[in-house]
């Protein structure tokens, strides 16, 4: 009776670590998308593939060409350690079949954390944060779909205080758009609709709408452009 008891008790702890194993891999394979879940995109990332090996971006061996990561001429999979010189940053990019396709993490010299970014099939995807050195707060957070700007891509100053607050939806820009100083005054202030900007612009963009109209003033018999 007591070697049954043992023998069930030994069978249900195999089981336990079983599953335990098997719903920490399941994890690893579906934060992303369970982090960045959209009731129209797919945010999902399958990294089970990726070896937990390290190749420093200096070595010999390695290559990086046209978009791929090729070790002895083959595309790699693993993790690629890399030093930005001048920056005095260390970043870490998985990368699958030569493409980075997971989590890049990178960090400053003191070891605080700079970047986290995603990746899948070597195109930017969901949440895109990074930090200040100084202190730590946010200094940026953008949001991707298979490399097209989608949501919200919202700066922060070093201070904290929010620098600019901008949407997008398919790679262009949808909705309201903010911008503030420094000091928290408010110099960008319009809304983006079919490509027609209404509102405040007090600052040149740093970036162009292409085949868009920009609308200084808006009547309502008249539209001056």
């Amino acid at each position: 009776m007591k070697q049954l008891f043992f023998h069930s008790l030994i069978i249900l702890i195999t089981l336990s670590v079983c599953q335990s194993c098997k719903d920490r891999e399941t994890s690893k394979t579906s934060i992303i998308h369970e982090a960045h879940a959209d009731d129209t995109f797919d945010y999902f990332i399958d990294v089970s593939a990726i070896p937990i090996d390290t190749i420093a971006f200096t070595n010999s061996n390695l290559t990086y060409i046209n978009g791929l990561y090729l070790l002895q001429n083959k595309p790699y999979s693993g993790i690629v350690y890399t030093v930005l010189k001048g920056y005095d940053v260390k970043t870490y990019s998985s990368v699958l079949n030569g493409k980075l396709h997971g989590t890049y993490r990178s960090f400053y010299d003191n070891g605080k954390p700079y970047e986290i970014r995603y990746y899948r099939n070597g195109l930017a995807i969901g949440t895109h944060v990074a930090y200040w050195k100084s202190n730590g707060n946010l200094k940026f957070e953008y949001n991707y779909y298979d490399q097209k700007k989608e949501g919200s891509h919202k700066n922060w100053f070093e201070n904290g205080n929010l620098s600019y607050s901008y949407r997008y939806k398919n790679d262009r820009l949808f909705g309201l758009q903010q911008a503030w100083r420094i000091n928290r005054s408010l110099y960008r202030n319009f809304i983006v609709k079919n490509g027609v900007r209404y509102g405040l612009q007090k600052a040149k963009s740093c970036y162009e709408l292409s085949n868009e109209t920009v609308v200084t003033q808006v009547s309502k018999n008249k539209k001056t452009i």
